[in-house]
């Protein structure tokens, strides 16, 4: 499988000055069909490679190949969870803990919709009566929506 928009010999779009060149082993992806007898397909994906920045380029596979053998996002969350399950056993109260588990879900969703973990809980406890007032205004993905309306009622005062 070719990959789309780009060739060997043309210029590099991660660093613009170097070249790509194929690779002579392709890439492999292999679907396996869970039907007795057990079938599988074998798809052979482009690799090109950029000879000054070394980046390498390979085919994404076709849709018909299903989803990428790839956990690294599931890897990442466990490995979260994983390490707050063995730091909160310090917790002295149950309480401590129940805090703890909030702030790290908040952190945690924060960096899943690219938000700042730090400017999102100093807003929450410098705006405390508004995100009473409209808890669902100050989630982690609008909450800069609300900041302004707060900031011009407070100036308008």
């Amino acid at each position: 499988m070719p990959i789309a928009g780009l060739q060997a010999g043309a210029e590099c779009p991660a660093c613009g000055t170097g070249t790509r060149y194929e690779i002579n082993e392709p890439g492999v992806s292999i679907r396996f069909i869970g039907q007795a007898p057990v079938r599988a397909t074998i798809y052979e994906l482009q690799k090109l490679s950029c000879q000054l920045c070394v980046k390498l380029f390979t085919a994404e596979p076709p849709a018909e190949a299903g989803v990428p053998l790839d956990h690294n996002a599931v890897e990442r969350a466990l490995k979260k969870a994983i390490l707050h399950h063995k730091n909160a056993s310090f917790y002295k109260t149950i309480r401590n803990a129940l805090v703890g588990d909030v702030h790290i879900s908040l952190i945690h969703t924060c960096e899943l919709c690219d938000a700042d973990a730090s400017d999102y809980l100093t807003a929450l406890q410098q705006h405390a009566t508004a995100v009473k007032a409209a808890p669902g205004e100050w989630l982690p993905w609008n909450y800069r929506d609300a900041m302004p309306t707060i900031t011009s009622l407070a100036a308008s005062s």
